[in-house]
């Protein structure tokens, strides 16, 4: 019913809230690490700026090589995301087990060590893969509730939830 599921994204809203605040805080603190407190533990008259961040992003590079080749099969990115959602057919997301943590790890590298332009568009992703597992386990599978209604509804409320928390702006 329309009010159950209302329910369940209030649920599901505040659940991957609470994750993308979480997120955001351990990528502060990533960021923080990397870019301002390793620095100034190097600082000396020889110490050179432009080695440190030579190194560290290639130190990043090599982290992201090795991190994106072991978990390649379990990758869900936001192109997956996004032609999922602007397809006509089924909008069946994979489960929130297997790619989550990957999704939140390879993101987090990323954006640590300055390759990506924000974390933004994984929280989105991370968001609707909980909210679309949360449908599967309140309702089903769409074949077994007889509509994907459920699982677009709580995923979209997941993505809401996550990157609202994370942005700190109500969606």
């Amino acid at each position: 019913t329309t009010d159950a599921i209302m329910k369940a994204s209030v649920v599901v809203g505040v659940i991957t809230a609470a994750m993308g605040y979480v997120y955001g805080k351990v990528l502060s603190f990533c960021v923080k690490t990397v870019w301002h407190t390793l620095p100034a533990m190097f600082q000396a008259e020889t110490f050179n700026p432009t080695y440190f961040i030579t190194g560290i992003c290639t130190l990043g590079g090599l982290l992201m090589g090795v991190l994106s080749s072991a978990l390649s099969s379990t990758s869900f990115t936001v192109a997956d995301f996004v032609a999922l959602f602007s397809s006509s057919g089924d909008k069946s997301l994979p489960s929130s087990r297997k790619y989550l943590l990957p999704l939140l790890l390879l993101s987090l590298v990323t954006s640590t060590f300055g390759f990506s332009v924000g974390p933004e568009a994984p929280m989105v992703c991370a968001g609707a893969l909980l909210g679309a597992s949360a449908a599967r386990y309140f309702y089903g599978s769409a074949e077994e509730c007889g509509s994907s209604e459920p699982q677009e509804t709580l995923a979209y409320a997941g993505a809401s939830g996550a990157l609202t928390a994370f942005m700190g702006i109500p969606l």
